[in-house]
Order: structure tokens, then sequence, then C-alpha cells
């Protein structure tokens, strides 16, 4: 019974079966679409369309949603961690 809340529930909010989500996990090579590093554990979908954009680790995924998925507070980022290192 959980196996089958489990997909009910990836539907609902991803829209992917488990075995599309197992498809994008082996397309990343198993790893998180941004470290690329860490084991690839967490859908990650932008909150204003919806669309998945991939599988995410922990880290990285609860960093995106630390910074709102805000693409202008990641640049800054970059660039205080390229001034101050």
């Amino acid at each position: 019974m959980a196996a089958k809340a489990r997909e009910t529930r990836f539907l609902k909010v991803y829209g992917l079966t488990l075995t599309q989500r197992d498809a994008l996990i082996d397309a990343q090579g198993g790893l998180c679409a941004i470290c690329q590093k860490h084991e690839a554990v967490h859908v990650d979908h932008d909150h204003v369309t919806g669309q998945v954009r991939g599988v995410l680790c922990f880290r990285c995924n609860a960093a995106l949603g630390q910074v709102a998925d805000s693409s202008e507070t990641l640049r800054r980022m970059i660039e205080y961690i390229e001034r101050t290192s």
C-alpha cells in the first residue's frame, strides 16, 4: 500500500511516475543534477510552473530552497565567494 501511495503522490505533485523519476536519475548518472557528487534523491521542480527540472541531493535541494530559487541571489553568492576567496 505504501508503494501505491508514493506513486500517487509523485503523479499528483510532480506529474511523474516513479519509473519516470528513476529514468531522470539514471540520465544524471545517479548523481545530483547540480553538484554531481551526491546521490540524486529529491525531485526538483519550478514552484511557479510546476515543471520538473531534475533530481538533486539533499544539500543542493535545501540550498535552492534557502534562496527561494532566486537566480539573482545565487549570482550574488557566486560573486561574493569569488570576491572574498
